[in-house]
């Protein structure tokens, strides 16, 4: 059917066209799927790694207050921590969550919103506390762990400057 215009164009010298413009299409779509299958895993990465700095910023603020809290402004002999409370919220998800600050975290005045992280301080003595953030990024049940030691040495309170962190990205 298509026969003569075929030949037609084979010798006007345009058949080529026919096949280099497929070609063409085909080739760009595959450089494109290969440029998404690179960018799409590092994009995933770096999201996750945002989302778990923010437990490392929060539990270093929480410690800073903490570490004030127990202090108490210079006081002769520091107060010790404030009462164990948290985690809040109550599970870790993938998506955002409101942070209703109650008990210590009030005291503390720490009501970070919205968080990944469930957030929890455990006071095991008056001289020692430790706060802990647990996420689960990628609602596979399996949770990254981050905690920060603070305690009562030589009459002041220190927190530990880097959390030991589990399973960072999970």
């Amino acid at each position: 059917m298509f026969e003569k215009e075929r030949e037609s164009l084979r010798r006007q010298g345009k058949w080529v066209w026919f096949l280099i413009v497929p070609l063409l299409c085909v080739g760009s779509y595959c450089v494109c799927g290969i440029g998404a299958a690179v960018a799409i895993p590092g994009f995933v990465e770096y999201t996750r790694r945002s989302k778990a700095e923010e437990a490392r910023a929060n539990l270093a603020t929480l410690a800073a207050s903490m570490e004030a809290w127990c202090d108490d402004g210079g006081a002769i002999a520091p107060r010790g921590f404030p009462a164990s409370v948290g985690p809040i919220p109550a599970e870790p998800r993938e998506e955002r969550q409101t942070f209703v600050a109650e008990g210590s975290f009030v005291e503390l005045g720490f009501a970070p919103d919205p968080v990944y992280y469930t957030y929890a301080i455990e006071t095991v003595a008056s001289d020692h506390s430790t706060l802990i953030a647990a996420g689960d990024l990628d609602g596979d049940g399996v949770r990254s762990r981050y905690v920060v030691s603070c305690r009562v040495t030589s009459g002041r309170c220190e927190c530990d400057p880097q959390p030991t962190v589990e399973d960072a990205l999970e």
